[in-house]
């Protein structure tokens, strides 16, 4: 069939759309313009994998997938050389976005007129909800901005500005190995930090499509099982409101159990890649990436190499963040502390693999031919989450979380994709040597120049266990992670608007935060105790090098 006008123009906007994201676009129209430089780099990335497993028939969706975890992958290794800063970044997304126009631009004659199918209706549903999730997300700029390890956000600032993650105790990653953070910095480019929520929202749309493209609607029966699946998904309440993985781990599993799919057959190495990526993502999945690289490799174990390629994908991955997770432990002290209070946060894990299992039973079913039973129990499974979506309490209900995402939106359309900044902190750290190690305790730290000091940041969950209620300075847990990370400055932000006392109730209501409590009496110790050296703007830098300098 000829190639059509609506053709052209499909492909044209494919080709260059993502490029609209170098211009100075605010509002909605930046946001989406960010949302699919990201995809098309992720596609790019796919593409090249799927070039050197010979695979140059891949489907769109399965490379976006496959991308992320190249993406994963190179991002790891620029980690580990100190090297992932916002010029590498760009560098990576603009080359991988490349890639993807020249494809597309080579394909041209390739693509034939597009008409409506079956896979219209849910192809044209999930583009939608997908664009409401990415706009509502990035308006979201008042979500809490930590993860199970440290402030996010400003860990995406310290990988801009030093291209390393150098923090052992803000961002300790004890359940993670740091490969979601390398992934949100791409999904930020060119915009602002505070775009970090903006990947989950494009993850969901990846990996609900990946698993319409594994259906490919052909009647109506299917069709109908793709618009559940994308309802089902849209209005899950079990998924995690904070920045830890969920729906990037989601999409990965789905590509890593179709790897062996005929139609989207891996090489054991790219699915080495995969298993690896999941690994770089939450260290709880390495039982499952590990049992689906099996799979995989089971029915080419006889095929020389085999096993090797597999081992070379895995480790590829997973080594360069090993390295530079351990290169940057805490310290034996620091370590001793945190083991009786850190808590395991795998049980939040237990639904992204909840979502993988059910969308790989629908894809399955709705692949047959025929309706057995396990169809009408995957529909009567579908209908309850649906229905519980509607009906959950708080925060998780399905009506208050669209209503939040409508209302984000307009914060979007009215305010443009940057955050307000409200805190200005280098007059006050111009006290402090360039390069001196300076612990913090304040409420925005993204908005610091991790370039000119080495960072420690308090106001993190792996603090919060070290909570006291007693002024003996002598058996100060805060003092003792002080000595061991040889901090030479505290800066604490507190409430000057009030006569109490210098860091107590003020700091509470100030910080409006769950972490707050933890350090306060320590803190107050610390100020009565040693000098402060600069002040301003609700500030205090407080010199400790008379602490820091105590024997260890």
């Amino acid at each position: 069939m000829a190639e059509g006008p609506v053709t052209r123009l499909f492909v044209a906007l494919a080709a260059l759309a993502p490029w609209a994201a170098v211009l100075p676009m605010h509002g909605v129209p930046g946001v989406l313009a960010h949302a699919l430089l990201f995809l098309a780099a992720a596609h790019g990335a796919g593409v090249v994998l799927g070039g050197l497993a010979s695979r140059h028939d891949l489907q769109p969706l399965v490379a976006i997938q496959w991308g992320f975890a190249g993406l994963i992958t190179v991002g790891g290794i620029a980690l580990m050389f100190g090297a992932y800063t916002l010029p590498m970044q760009v560098t990576i997304v603009c080359m991988f976005a490349g890639v993807h126009t020249a494809v597309i631009i080579a394909r041209w004659h390739d693509v034939r007129s597009i008409s409506a199918g079956p896979w219209l209706a849910p192809a044209l549903l999930l583009a939608g909800l997908a664009a409401i999730h990415m706009l509502g997300a990035a308006g979201d700029i008042g979500a809490r901005p930590f993860d199970d390890d440290g402030h996010v956000l400003a860990q995406l600032k310290r990988l801009r500005d030093t291209g390393a993650l150098e923090d052992a105790i803000g961002y300790a990653r004890r359940s993670q190995l740091g490969g979601q953070l390398v992934l949100t910095a791409l999904a930020t480019v060119p915009g602002d930090v505070h775009l970090a929520r903006l990947l989950e929202a494009i993850a969901f749309a990846a990996a609900l499509g990946h698993a319409l493209a594994r259906i490919r609607p052909s009647d109506l029966a299917s069709s109908l099982w793709a618009v559940l699946i994308v309802i089902t998904g849209c209005a899950l309440a079990f998924v995690p409101l904070d920045l830890a993985t969920c729906w990037t781990a989601v999409g990965l599993l789905l590509a890593l159990h179709a790897a062996s799919d005929r139609e989207n057959r891996a090489n054991v190495g790219i699915a080495g890649l995969l298993a690896g990526a999941l690994i770089a993502l939450r260290l709880e999945l390495a039982p499952l990436a590990l049992a689906g690289l099996v799979r995989v490799w089971w029915p080419a174990r006889r095929v020389r190499g085999s096993a090797t390629f597999a081992a070379f994908g895995l480790f590829a991955v997973v080594l360069p963040y090993a390295i530079t997770r351990w290169s940057h432990s805490p310290p034996s002290e620091i370590r001793s502390l945190f083991a009786g209070g850190a808590l395991d946060y795998a049980s939040k894990l237990l639904w992204p693999l909840a979502i993988t299992a059910g969308l790989i039973i629908a894809v399955a079913i709705a692949r047959r031919s025929t309706l057995a039973a396990g169809g009408m129990i995957a529909s009567i499974a579908c209908i309850v989450l649906i229905h519980e979506g509607r009906d959950s309490g708080g925060r998780q209900r399905w009506a208050r979380r669209y209503l939040e995402l409508a209302a984000n939106i307009e914060y979007v359309r009215h305010s443009g994709i940057a955050a307000p900044v409200v805190g200005g902190y280098a007059s006050v750290l111009a006290g402090a040597p360039r390069d001196a190690t300076v612990a913090l305790w304040v409420t925005r730290p993204e908005r610091l120049d991790y370039a000119a000091h080495r960072f420690v940041d308090l106001r993190t969950p792996r603090v919060a266990p070290l909570r006291v209620h007693r002024w003996d300075a002598h058996t100060s847990k805060l003092e003792r992670i002080l000595v061991a990370a040889r901090a030479e400055y505290v800066l604490v932000e507190v409430d000057d608007r009030t006569n109490e006392r210098i860091l107590g109730g003020s700091l509470y209501r100030f910080m409006c935060s769950p972490y707050a409590p933890a350090c306060a009496d320590d803190l107050e110790v610390l100020a009565l105790r040693h000098p402060i050296v600069a002040a301003g703007d609700g500030l205090r830098l407080i010199d400790l090098r008379a602490l820091s300098a105590r024997p260890r």
